[in-house]
């Protein structure tokens, strides 16, 4: 099929062309193809190493270590027009951030490649409706070691949206993929790499269920002061990790440094996750987005379930308390008389 609308000497001729331009401009030494791949110095030896191990996400041989080898292979699979197993789709729908990476440099003559109309990603990215993303930031919850140190998460906001119905957007999550919930394996596995670790989407007000109502959370939000480019990038970049395993160090390679390495994606100049290499602690990672000026917003506090009944218990005066002590214990009816003789306000907290 692709000798007939392309005929074979074009069609290389014109691959040829593009990898050749690409080495020119040494485009696989660039950060942004190099956020896009997830290559980082391998400190152990020489050269860079990616810390993806789904063994498709590579389309060279070589791949996971050679990032020019990479790019190489990545334009002959946009030129092939070919499904990528296991997505079904073609090369350029797949690695949709690698396409619109080499397009703008490259410049792409859409006559002389096969046609992708990337319908799948396109209903995709219309359904989030971006309009900006915010940085979530829930606070320590000790019952997991996973969470010990808090959690990060981005939220996608849609251009739909007002402050007071946050709860309708999605958020950008990544997770150990585990069977174990504790115990000493859980702990074992997630110290030691033992894990896969996958981004998710999910309803925003799931994830505020969990933190903040189930397991008493208190969670902060930073908006990120992203170009539309730049969220674009970011969501492009999400789609094609699709599905794309890494290796889950609660310490090391876990949420936060993810979320660090997709924001890389979106401005690759931060270079964020090298500030990262022995471990990666939330907190910690915050502060380094606001070392970049003007990057984060002040943060927006969404107390825990937990927190808004301490603040409710600490207007209450002593005598109160002791009465709400005594309903939650069932010592006391909604309806007894200790009630009924306060005035409705107070009777209400």
């Amino acid at each position: 099929m692709l000798g007939i609308i392309f005929p074979g000497p074009v069609f290389a001729d014109y691959l040829q062309q593009l990898q050749t331009r690409a080495e020119q401009m040494n485009l696989s030494a660039t950060d942004a193809w190099r956020a896009l791949g997830h290559y980082e110095k391998n400190w152990l030896g020489s050269g860079v190493y990616s810390t993806v191990t789904t063994p498709w996400f590579f389309r060279a041989e070589q791949g996971a270590s050679d990032p020019q080898a990479e790019l190489r292979a990545t334009l002959a699979a946009f030129m092939d027009g070919s499904k990528i197993t296991p997505r079904k789709e073609s090369a350029q729908c797949v690695y949709r951030a690698r396409y619109m990476f080499l397009d703008k440099h490259l410049q792409f003559d859409r006559a002389l490649m096969p046609a992708a109309d990337c319908e799948q990603y396109q209903r995709w990215y219309k359904s989030l409706n971006p309009q900006s993303v915010s940085l979530i930031f829930p606070s320590a919850y000790l019952n997991s070691p996973a969470s010990m140190f808090g959690h990060t998460l981005l939220r996608i906001d849609s251009d739909q949206q007002a402050r007071s119905t946050e709860l309708l957007a999605y958020a950008i999550n990544f997770a150990a993929n585990t069977k174990e919930e504790d115990g000493v394996a859980f702990a074992y596995k997630g110290m030691t790499g033992g894990y896969p670790g996958v981004y998710g989407v999910f309803p925003y007000y799931e994830k505020v269920k969990q933190y903040a109502w189930i397991e008493s959370r208190d969670v902060w939000a930073y908006q990120l002061a992203l170009t539309d480019a730049e969220i674009q990038a970011l969501l492009a970049h999400l789609w094609e990790m699709r599905g794309i395993e890494f290796d889950y160090y609660f310490l090391t390679k876990n949420c936060s440094y993810q979320l660090l390495s997709l924001i890389q994606a979106a401005r690759p100049s931060l270079r964020l996750t090298e500030q990262f290499n022995w471990y990666a602690i939330p907190a910690d990672t915050i502060r380094a987005l606001r070392q970049v000026p003007g990057l984060l917003s002040e943060a927006q506090f969404r107390p825990a379930l937990r927190s808004s009944l301490e603040h409710e218990a600490d207007t209450l005066t002593s005598p109160q308390r002791e009465l709400a002590l005594e309903i939650s214990d069932g010592d006391l009816a909604a309806d007894a008389e200790a009630l009924e003789s306060l005035p409705a306000r107070d009777r209400a907290r």
